[in-house]
């Protein structure tokens, strides 16, 4: 203040300063302070409602200190910085005390008047002005009523902030922390928690804590990882992976746990979890793929066992299906070089393999069931690859030899003095150590030729009925017998052994067998007529029913198939029993065809066609076994085909109802010929007792 003011002008003017700050001051601060709790306030709400992430709330937090920042400058720097002039002052008190009538003010102008002002006047004003100045009332100048409730205004946004967080401390902590850039999740009825993962062939890598809920887990590039999560509290139906394309449910497990298997691992991702109200994006994890000493030069040497016949050879494969007792060898580097490496087996057992002079590892197994060995790889920096490399084996286990008795199929019936065909079939995939047959049922067994390493075998022989016994002392008695044969592999340290029965064969009287061929040729009669039979329906459509033609053409050609596999093997059983004289010409014919394997529908028929003398009633039979197969592969296809293609299957029929007709006919010529023969025996046998009774009389 300049010197030239009196005393009690100065101590007024400068009451009345002091005063406009205090209000001023006041102002602002209650201004400040509502500002400052409702962009809290704000905050508060956009973060609980939306759950930005830190960055987000790095930048409203920045904003709303901007916004405060702008209102304290204004509100209390620039108002606070600026001192009012003496003049100002003055005219201040001037405005609110009317009575001052401009001395107050003439007072402080005349301070500063230039030379020559009358001094008389200044001190008269100078005098009237002090005698005012000491009743002046500084409230009345600048009244603080605004200022009041600004301040009380503040006072309470404060007090209502610091009474909520009083009564919500958990709420109003984990808003200041995560006003702080603290990643602290809100309370919610779910929380998500990070589990250990685990890794395909071995134990996952520890998980490193990167930030709260927030981590980072280094694997081998290529790892097979399962991410597992927990959900506490209420557990929601449903929990999401994001950050790997699109989301992906995981499987739930039960208790609350969820699992996820991802792809092998190659590049650097990065995953977060979103179940029920747990939507804060945590927890969060970085997976990235790390770089262990990689398997090189891997080369495995598969010896299988010497009774195999296999040689050795040399593969890069890591899976082999090989037989039993296959020794396994495998030999690899590693680049760069490992500090360890260790071959684990599945059930926990290690070996850890040490480096051959010229840095190579051997690892070598027996193939004994089926197993696998993890080839774990740890760097000199201690990151490990626990599935460097695998060596994977399925050990086929011997089987025994095949042993089947291809002829008979089915039971045999001869005559005494006829033959059995025996075609005997041993096989085995690793060579025959020795095969054994007993040529009839009183023959021990006989080792049969067998070559070093040889794997299969077919041999055929003719068997003769046997003779003498029951059936000599008996023509009606039967001999029933089965053939028996051995076979015996090669395997080690045990071989395997198969024994195989022929199927039953059996020896009547020549009688016995004419009376069951009779049987069979009736029964084979009343299958042609059923045959014949079904072929009138596709004659006939209105006859045939609701049932579809397909099946029944099926059907139809099925049953001619088998009445010719059947008529086949009645006509070779009958030819063996050499009733019928010429029959020689035709069994040297169905041995070259049996000594190759057994015959095929037809080839019986085809055998025996053309250039053979007559062969009694086996020409029948023959004959009928041609008209079966002409039946069979002629009309009775083309009856398919025809329905097949939708065409009119009535013309295929007909001719099919001829050539049933004919085998009709070749019946009914055989039944002839049994009559015949049926009417000479019984008068044969009359004659007989005639002569047996006049021996009688004679000798009376």
């Amino acid at each position: 203040m300049p010197t030239t003011l009196p005393p009690p002008v100065r101590r007024a003017l400068s009451r009345l300063e002091k005063r406009l700050l205090w209000v001023l001051g006041t102002y602002g601060a209650g201004q400040v302070a509502a500002a400052a709790v409702g962009l809290l306030a704000a905050l508060y709400v956009l973060d609980r409602l939306f759950v930005p992430p830190a960055p987000v709330r790095a930048v409203l937090s920045v904003a709303a200190l901007g916004v405060l920042a702008i209102l304290a400058y204004r509100c209390l720097w620039r108002a606070l910085r600026r001192r009012p002039r003496q003049r100002d002052l003055a005219a201040l008190w001037e405005r609110s005390h009317p009575e001052l009538q401009d001395r107050l003010a003439t007072t402080v102008e005349l301070s500063d008047a230039p030379a020559g002002t009358s001094p008389d006047l200044l001190a008269l004003v100078a005098a009237e002005a002090s005698q005012l100045a000491a009743r002046l009332e500084p409230a009345r100048a600048v009244p603080s009523g605004r200022a009041r409730r600004s301040a009380l205004g503040g006072a309470a946004a404060v007090g209502a902030l610091a009474a909520l967080a009083f009564l919500v401390p958990t709420e109003a902590g984990i808003f200041l922390q995560r006003l702080l850039g603290r990643e602290v999740p809100w309370p919610q009825d779910t929380h998500l928690v990070l589990l250990t993962p685990h890794a395909d062939g071995g134990e996952a890598p520890p998980m490193r804590q990167a930030g709260t809920e927030s981590y980072e887990l280094q694997a081998a590039r290529g790892s097979v990882l399962t991410v597992r999560v927990r959900a506490e509290g209420e557990v929601p139906e449903r929990v999401l992976a994001l950050g790997i394309g699109p989301p992906r449910p995981m499987r739930p497990l039960g208790d609350g746990e969820f699992v996820l298997r991802l792809a092998p691992l190659q590049e650097a991702v990065r995953i977060h979890f979103r179940g029920g109200d747990d939507d804060d994006g945590l927890p969060r994890l970085l997976l990235e793929p790390g770089i262990a000493p990689a398997v090189v030069d891997w080369s495995v040497q598969v010896e299988p066992p010497a009774y195999t016949g296999f040689l050795a050879e040399t593969s890069s494969m890591n899976e082999f299906r090989v037989p039993h007792g296959t020794r396994l060898s495998a030999r690899f580097t590693t680049r760069p070089p490992a500090a360890t490496v260790t071959a684990r087996a599945l059930n926990g057992a290690a070996q850890e393999l040490a480096p051959g002079p010229d840095g190579f590892y051997a690892l070598e197994r027996t193939a004994e069931g089926s197993a696998e060995v993890l080839v774990a790889v740890a760097g000199r920096d201690g990151f490990e690859d626990t599935r460097a490399a695998v060596l994977r084996w399925h050990a086929q286990p011997d089987r025994p030899p095949r042993l089947e008795f291809q002829m008979p199929a089915e039971n045999w019936t001869t005559v005494e003095g006829g033959g059995v065909p025996v075609l005997l079939y041993c096989s085995d995939e690793f060579g025959l150590a020795e095969a054994l047959l007993a040529a009839g049922p009183w023959s021990p067994p006989a080792p049969l030729a067998l070559q070093a390493g040889q794997r299969e075998l077919r041999h055929f022989i003719v068997l003769e009925a046997p003779a003498g016994g029951a059936a000599a002392a008996e023509p009606t008695a039967t001999a029933r017998f089965r053939l028996e044969a051995w076979a015996r592999d090669n395997a080690e340290p045990d071989s395997h052994e198969t024994k195989a029965q022929s199927a039953w064969i059996e020896v009547v009287a020549p009688e016995t067998y004419e009376q069951r061929l009779a049987e069979r040729m009736v029964a084979v009669r009343e299958r042609v007529e059923r045959i014949r039979d079904a072929v009138l329906l596709f004659e006939v459509p209105a006859a045939s029913g609701s049932e579809s033609p397909l099946p029944r053409s099926r059907r139809l050609r099925r049953d001619l198939e088998s009445l010719h596999g059947e008529l086949e093997r009645v006509l070779t059983e009958r030819l063996y029993t050499r009733l019928d004289r010429a029959s020689e010409p035709a069994l040297e014919r169905l041995q070259s065809l049996f000594q190759a394997g057994p015959a095929a529908p037809g080839a019986v028929t085809a055998a025996l066609a053309g250039g053979l003398p007559p062969l009694e009633r086996s020409g029948l039979l023959l004959d009928l076994s041609r008209a079966a197969g002409v039946a069979r592969e002629g009309p009775a296809a083309a009856l398919l085909q025809a329905v097949t293609e939708q065409k009119d299957p009535a013309p295929a029929a007909r001719e099919l109802h001829a050539e049933l007709d004919a085998m009709l006919d070749i019946l009914l010529a055989w039944e002839d010929f049994q009559s015949a023969v049926n009417l000479l025996r019984n008068l044969l046998e009359r004659q007989s007792s005639l002569y047996l009774r006049t021996q009688e009389a004679s000798t009376r």
